[in-house]
């Protein structure tokens, strides 16, 4: 390559340097206007060899990191039957240039280096990424002091070791493990043993194990103990010496086990500054790190600016119009705090949505794929998406550490990444920095974010019991359901203008309504009492709105108050795919199917996964075209084949076609999967008779009928069941008592199609002007 040469977009500027996986060149990107490093294999590398393939890997792998710590890959391509990934240019030296113009380095400087190596290597080890050639070539110091990570062209990903399997020796001997120099397989305690060699030398000016050929070297590294530093370097302690005997075991597990571990000991050494970084702000700041002079405070800074503000990091952005935000994983090897991590995702999907012009699939469709191995492309093909944001979360004492990546789906590169260490009760502000460093990213605007009691201001403990109700509000038990609201009214007792924990307490009293879990005068009641006060203190609370159109829709049976308020809560959160929803619950009553049907398809498209939408979506097409509704429910239950609603709205699809067989099927696999739930049995019965199973019909609703008289049983469904034995009175005796208790079901009796055969009757025309018909 020639200086003034262009490749695809870059314009050579010279050459940068060689090695033996590849030559380097600086080069100037026009169309981002920044310069980068072009790394080429050489020409005589084959593309179907193994040091191609492993080329690619480099690229996969350093393109799945995020960190200010390890250089950043920009693009790969190939040109002239030559292959080539556009890099961060690093303008700094190497710690071998450093090591060969200075000999060695002072002890609090070599920690600020390996400190910001050894995090780094912790969130590739994290990602199961082994780098196999920790080196001082390797290590580049920028010229604002920052320690970075280049060439993971060795690197090992667990996923993916058909390369590695050989047991080649990869690597620099003098800073090989002692399994490596053997072939073995490795783990991050390689990289740590490496890291280790490379400590020692910048604070001694010597490598641990010297020989004068390699197979000396290998020798020494697995049979010699090193000299002591302070014995090498008498500026040193025993505490230091005390460190790099465990740094330098021989057996890997005597070593240093993560870098967690790593940083952990090196805090022990008295030579290592002291200082409290509880506030700290860089993505650097774990709680080992604890550095006193000035050049850390310099880089520190540094690092923030770069990572929320980068040079340039991201590839051209003008085609992202949507955004999938998986669920973080829990790192804190405690499911117990599933709800924490969990809680912090739907967080995420709410201040995204914020994003102008960016569509961000709802909670429901992101975690489908909670716990998932699916590959990136697979999932962004299913939410319809073009960047995904992952993610971790480590929740130890009262702190928090929160890693996140937003990656560009078709070219596989990362737009933006941080890492955050806080104190637990900064989760607020970090939400707020993921959002604002995104929109920065990807040159959109946030959406102003009203500013209440309900945000930023709330108290920690608070918010943690909101984040368990909600937790348990997704999982739509009776029990689960039940114990959320205790969790919201906790949280409302510490913190009585908590607007969220008022929506949240409105929402859950409104689905135990629905599900006839209490009378309904009792759970819609408490719904509408809390909603009102969550709109008290917010007036832009979407869920809220939404909450008063669904009792307004399904207890006080008020169309025109319902429509209100779904529009209002649609006005305020155009992406609550509950809200869409809920107001086509509205349009199927008043019988207005065509929009009732564009609704729900909204809603499909903001939550594209969600199982109950797309349920919903099948009950509405029952309406108009049973044959679709058939179509409809099969695919929901080709998400998830145990979901009770689809399994009892596709029988009763069947049943309306006539299809009685199927019919019974599958609203017996409802009864037997929702454990013999009250509406269900009624719906069985009413098959039954249709099917002219008289007796099987009779059997289930004298059943029915006992369990009435023992707890709540829907009125509404069991006076349906007596509709296909023809016995009409009793239908409409527990009609009627469905009218008294105010059941939720009464408003979708204007166009029920199993309500069909009691039109004609003027005790059913007397019923519809009576609900509001």
């Amino acid at each position: 390559m020639q200086p003034g040469q262009t490749i695809s977009h870059y314009t050579i500027i010279e050459k940068a340097g060689s090695g033996g996986m590849g030559v380097v060149y600086r080069a100037h990107d026009s169309r981002l206007d920044r310069e980068v490093a072009l790394k080429f294999l050489p020409r005589h590398v084959k593309p179907d060899s193994d040091d191609a393939a492993r080329f690619r890997r480099e690229a996969r792998a350093a393109s799945a990191l995020s960190h200010p710590s390890i250089g950043h890959v920009y693009d790969i391509g190939e040109e002239d039957g030559q292959m080539f990934i556009a890099m961060e240019f690093i303008s700094g030296k190497s710690l071998a240039d450093i090591l060969e113009s200075e000999g060695r380095l002072a002890f609090d400087r070599a920690s600020i280096i390996i400190t910001e190596i050894a995090s780094a290597l912790g969130v590739a080890h994290e990602k199961g990424i082994v780098h196999r050639d920790i080196k001082p070539a390797n290590i580049i110091v920028s010229e604002s002091g920052v320690a970075k990570i280049i060439d993971f062209g060795l690197a090992k990903l667990n996923e993916e070791s058909d390369l590695t399997k050989d047991r080649s020796t990869l690597g620099t001997v003098a800073y090989m493990s002692p399994e490596q120099t053997q072939g073995s397989d490795v783990d991050q305690r390689s990289d740590l043993w490496s890291l280790g060699v490379l400590f020692y030398q910048l604070i001694t000016g010597k490598l641990p194990f010297g020989g004068g050929y390699d197979q000396a070297v290998v020798y020494s590294i697995l049979n010699e103990a090193a000299p002591s530093p302070s014995s090498i370097n008498p500026d040193l302690n025993s505490a230091v010496d005390s460190f790099f005997e465990r740094a330098l075991k021989k057996d890997d597990r005597e070593r240093f086990s993560t870098a967690a571990d790593f940083l952990d000991g090196l805090s022990t050494t008295s030579e290592f500054p002291v200082l409290d970084l509880s506030q700290a702000k860089t993505p650097l700041t774990l709680k080992w790190v604890k550095v006193a002079i000035s050049v850390v405070v310099l880089a520190g800074l540094t690092i923030l600016i770069w990572t929320l503000f980068p040079p340039g990091n991201a590839a051209s952005t003008n085609e992202i119009d949507s955004m999938a935000v998986l669920p973080l994983r829990n790192l804190s090897g405690d499911t117990e705090q599933d709800f924490f991590v969990d809680g912090l995702t739907e967080e995420l999907i709410v201040a995204l949505g914020n994003l102008e012009g960016i569509r961000v699939p709802a909670r429901t469709s992101s975690f489908a794929f909670k716990d998932s191995d699916a590959d990136i492309g697979d999932i962004a093909a299913q939410l319809g998406v073009s960047t995904i944001l992952e993610g971790s979360v480590r929740k130890f004492e009262n702190r928090m550490r929160l890693s996140a990546s937003l990656v560009n789906v078709e070219t596989g590169f990362q737009l933006w990444s941080d890492t955050y260490e806080r104190d637990l009760s900064d989760v607020f502000t970090v939400q707020r920095d993921i959002s604002s460093s995104i929109a920065a990213a990807l040159k959109v605007e946030l959406a102003p974010i009203s500013e209440t009691v309900s945000s930023s201001d709330v108290d920690y403990v608070a918010y943690e019991l909101l984040l368990k109700a909600r937790y348990l509000w997704y999982r739509r038990t009776q029990e689960a359901l039940i114990q959320a609201v205790d969790y919201y009214e906790q949280a409302i007792e510490i913190e009585p203008g908590y607007a969220k924990a008022y929506s949240g307490l409105g929402q859950a009293y409104a689905v135990i309504g629905f599900y006839d879990w209490l009378p309904p005068d009792i759970s819609f009641t408490r719904a509408r009492e809390a909603a009102k006060k969550a709109l008290d203190l917010d007036p832009t609370n979407s869920n809220a709105h939404a909450t008063l159109g669904y009792i307004a829709l399904y207890y006080d049976w008020d169309w025109d108050e319902s429509s209100v308020q779904f529009e209002l809560a649609i006005e305020t959160d155009p992406n609550n795919p509950v809200a869409h929803q809920w107001i086509a619950n509205y349009l199927i009553v008043t019988g207005q199917f065509d929009r009732a049907i564009q609704e729900m398809r909204e809603t499909i498209r903001l939550d594209p996964l969600s199982l109950i939408a797309s349920s919903a979506l099948g009950f509405t097409l029952n309406h108009v075209d049973a044959n679709a509704a058939v179509d409809q429910h099969l695919k929901t239950l080709s998400l998830d084949p145990n979901f009770v609603i689809a399994n009892f709205w596709l029988g009763q699809s069947y049943e309306r076609l006539g299809n009685f067989s199927d019919a019974i099927r599958y609203i017996e696999r409802a009864v037997e999967l929702s454990n013999n739930d009250g509406t269900i049995v009624a719906g069985l019965a009413h098959v039954y008779g249709n099917a002219g199973r008289m007796d099987d019909a009779k059997r289930l609703i004298s059943e029915l009928v006992g369990r009435h008289s023992d707890g709540y049983v829907s009125a509404y469904n069991l006076g349906k069941a007596y509709i296909p034995i023809g016995d009409f009175d009793n239908t409409f005796l527990w009609l009627e008592k469905a009218f008294a208790d105010r059941s939720h079901s009464m408003a979708l009796i204007n166009t029920d199609p199993q309500l069909n055969p009691l039109r004609g009757d003027p005790r059913f025309s007397d019923l519809l002007k009576r609900v509001g018909f």
